[in-house]
Order: C-alpha cells, then sequence, then structure tokens
C-alpha cells in the first residue's frame, strides 16, 4: 500500500475537525522543516484497517510549540501541554492527537520516571517495547 493512500485513509476515519487539525500540523512541520510521523498503534490500526481511536504523532522538533500553533488557528481544538514529557495532546469535541517529541530517555533506577531527552526518530523508536509501537509512517 502506497505512503500516501494509508495517509488518506488515516484522514478519512477522522471526524472533519480531526482531518483538520492533522492537515493543519502536517503542513506546519512541512513548513518548518520538520519531520511528523504516524507512530505505534495508529500505524497497525491504519494497517489492519481497524478503527483508530487516537492518532499518535511523533516530530522531529518541539512538539508542544508547534502544537500550540496550530490549536491557535483551529476555532474549538485546545492544546494540552505535558512539559515534563514534551508532549502535547490536541484536542476537540471528536478527536484527539497526541503529538510528542522524538526523544530518548534515562532512567536513574528501576521504576522512576524517566529524564527526557529531545532525539531522533530512530531513538525515539528503540526506546519503545519491540512490537508494533516501533513502527512509524512519515506523514512530512
Amino acid at each position: 500500500m502506497a505512503k500516501a493512500n494509508l495517509i488518506d485513509k488515516l484522514a478519512r476515519r477522522l471526524p472533519t475537525k480531526g482531518r483538520e487539525a492533522l492537515a493543519a500540523i502536517t503542513n506546519a512541520a512541512r513548513a518548518q522543516g520538520l519531520a511528523l510521523y504516524l507512530v505505534g498503534g495508529s500505524v497497525r490500526d491504519l494497517l489492519l484497517q481497524q478503527p483508530t481511536l487516537d492518532v499518535d504523532l511523533t516530530l522531529e522538533g518541539d512538539a508542544p510549540t508547534l502544537a500550540q500553533r496550530v490549536a491557535a488557528g483551529l476555532p474549538g481544538t485546545r492544546c494540552l501541554i505535558h512539559s515534563a514529557f514534551r508532549t502535547a495532546t490536541l484536542k476537540g469535541n471528536a478527536f484527539r492527537l497526541d503529538v510528542a517529541t522524538a526523544r530518548a530517555e534515562t532512567y536513574r533506577r528501576p521504576g522512576a520516571l524517566p529524564s527526557i531527552h529531545p532525539s531522533s526518530l530512530r531513538d525515539d523508536l528503540f526506546r519503545r517495547d519491540f512490537t508494533v509501537n516501533a513502527m512509524a509512517l512519515a506523514l512530512t
């Protein structure tokens, strides 16, 4: 299946406002020369043609800043920032896009919360459990 077809399929599964938010963040990332990826279970659901309950994106850049800019241009869309993990959630009435900064993690001890460091998509995928959570589809 071609990448463009997969992205179109993803967009068709989202409500109108969700499609608008996905297009807006994809276009904003592209305009800034930032790499944006659909990741994890969202890729799995798309490939298996299952409903996509929420969309997970990873950005090689500052996800909270980009998400705030996008939300400001989309009436009815809220941006929730999770500073400790460098993530943001774009949320509307019928959609949710989770946007994370590509990152590496280190742990001071087992069970501790991780220390987060911005990194590459490769490092971000390697920190995940080796399952479908380690898949990505480039959007930009």
